[in-house]
């Protein structure tokens, strides 16, 4: 048995370009292997989506408006309530991608104060998201929740963009929130 893992090791390590380190497997010196570094190439059908281009608008220099998130959207947005309410979209949809609970809240001249969207359907991978907008800082989970997000952030001069992954086996883009503010 153990010269059968060798020889299956030695065998899968030959057809990877995996790093290789020595490992043991009850005492044995086996070859294993180790996830290369990401070099931040996107997957292709990750980076040609829609979604993306709506991320866009929160990277550049200024505050998106609602109307231009509205027109990558297809969808018009709605007050929840008063004057003072925020604007909302149940749900959207840009391709495969479902963007859910999308709340915004206008700043002065027509401009994003704020924008929060959970985000499902195709998985879009943390290596895509930071391959296109990089970060400058990140927020780990506190621990008190399994379903705790980390969030990857990129500040801009028109504000923070966090990008908030599952740290599950998909590590998948689950939610989107920017701030004006920040």
């Amino acid at each position: 048995m153990k010269s059968t893992l060798a020889l299956l090791a030695v065998t899968l390590s030959g057809c990877l370009s995996a790093p290789i380190s020595n490992a043991s497997i009850d005492g044995m010196r086996t070859p294993s292997i180790r996830p290369l570094p990401t070099k931040g190439t996107p997957m292709p059908h990750e980076s040609d989506l829609k979604i993306l281009t709506l991320f866009d608008l929160f990277v550049q220099s200024s505050p998106p408006t609602r109307k231009a998130i509205e027109e990558k959207l297809g969808q018009e947005f709605s007050r929840s309530g008063g004057q003072d309410a925020p604007f909302v979209i149940g749900n959207a949809h840009l391709e495969e991608t479902e963007l859910s609970d999308v709340t915004l809240i206008e700043g002065g001249k027509a401009t994003v104060a704020r924008l929060s969207a959970d985000i499902g359907g195709t998985c879009i991978s943390s290596e895509t998201i930071l391959a296109r907008y990089g970060f400058d800082s990140v927020r780990t989970p506190s621990g008190h929740s399994s379903a705790e997000l980390t969030y990857w952030r990129r500040n801009t001069k028109g504000g923070q963009v966090s990008f908030g992954f599952d740290q599950g086996a998909a590590n998948c883009l689950k939610s989107i929130v920017f701030d004006a503010s920040s």
